[in-house]
């Protein structure tokens, strides 16, 4: 057996040790510190395409974590795979403190379809039927807006998207089943436009901002509304992160008028098209040193590299507001990805994986590491 044998059967013992021995029934602090050693190992390592299944296995022990992981510092944070999930989290925060912090979303996606029954949010505290009207993975603001107050919002869009950079005026209406979002400007099929200096049907209303701003492209004016809309509204704010903001699946634009008219979902820029190994043939070893490997090889190494720039101008970013001195009061972590049934029940998601699983617990750690960095005390 040769040396790239031994190593992935090494890891792939400890994996199965990890997974039934460890997590379901030893101590949770020893199965982190177990799991810890074998993720350093496979990032010592950096052959990202030759490991990518040990990337993804390990990525769904890492869900174990999540629910033991309750702030950073002195911020409270939650940590799902389906970012509707977020919803009943923010609703119980809220609960305890109330306040109007400015949404900071980082996103490929708005995450503020309309939801159907969503009258019965308002004031809710049943969790569970929260989850079941808030359904949709892109319903997620939407639906924390609705459940915890109308308030400013940002999406915070990457520089694969066309969107242009806008800032509107917004209220909610309440009707007999749904909350209608309205804006001073045509926004989506959802929408009306109004005029503000007026009262609808003589109801009174509280206008907010809701801005569309592409911070992979941020100069500084863009930057200054950011700070300003946050500062109106006190010196935190809500940090809701998707992760495919860094990195996500889906079509390549080729026509823009398409996306606009028609929406779908947007790939991220270098995106690499997965090799699957051992599917058909029997006995078929991987040949590394084959043209189609080394593409891959290189194509999967460049975008690591592209996708570690993001991590980075992210964290610039996140660090320039607390040097102004604004930080988060609440972390939302989302992962984006599909996860089978498994073990870890709480962590099914199916049509939900706009980020790749053998990379998600690579950007997941760097973005965790990177605010840990920045807030522990």
């Amino acid at each position: 057996m040769n040396n790239l044998d031994n190593f992935i059967v090494g890891v792939s013992k400890q994996i199965v040790y990890l997974k039934n021995n460890q997590i379901m029934n030893g101590d949770i602090n020893e199965s982190k510190k177990i799991f810890d050693e074998l993720f350093q190992k496979l990032l010592k390592r950096k052959k990202f395409a030759l490991d990518q299944y040990i990337w993804k296995e390990l990525y769904t022990l890492s869900l174990y974590f999540y629910n033991n992981t309750k702030y950073i510092g002195d911020i409270p944070i939650v940590m799902v795979t389906k970012h509707n999930d977020i919803v009943p989290w923010y609703m119980q925060q809220f609960s305890k403190k109330q306040s109007t912090d400015t949404i900071l979303h980082f996103d490929t996606h708005a995450d503020m379809n309309p939801i159907k029954n969503s009258i019965l949010l308002p004031g809710n505290k049943n969790i569970q039927e929260i989850q079941n009207i808030v359904w949709d993975i892109g319903a997620a603001i939407s639906g924390t807006i609705f459940t915890t107050g109308q308030r400013d919002y940002v999406w915070c869009m990457p520089s694969w998207l066309p969107d242009k950079n806008i800032i509107i005026d917004y209220f909610l209406k309440p009707y007999r089943k749904i909350i209608k979002f309205y804006t001073n400007t045509s926004f989506n099929d959802n929408t009306i436009d109004i005029n503000f200096t007026n009262k609808i049907n003589g109801d009174k209303y509280n206008k907010n901002i809701y801005s569309k701003i592409r911070t992979g492209r941020l100069t500084d004016k863009q930057y200054r509304n950011m700070v300003d809309l946050i500062k109106k509204n006190g010196n935190t704010y809500i940090l809701d992160i998707d992760l495919d903001y860094f990195v996500c699946n889906g079509s390549k634009i080729v026509d823009f008028d398409d996306y606009f008219e028609d929406p779908f979902d947007v790939q991220s820029f270098y995106r690499t098209e997965k090799i699957y190994f051992n599917q058909d043939i029997p006995r078929e070893t991987t040949d590394i040193k084959s043209a189609a490997f080394k593409k891959y090889n290189n194509n999967l190494n460049k975008e690591i590299q592209n996708i570690n720039k993001r991590i980075k101008d992210f964290l610039h970013l996140i660090k320039s507001l607390k040097k102004d001195g604004l930080t988060p009061s609440l972390i939302s972590i989302c992962d984006s990805t599909n996860i089978m049934f498994q073990d870890c029940q709480t962590c099914n998601s199916i049509s939900n994986g706009y980020v790749p699983d053998n990379l998600a617990l690579l950007v997941h750690y760097k973005i965790f590491e990177g605010l840990q960095k920045l807030f522990n005390n």
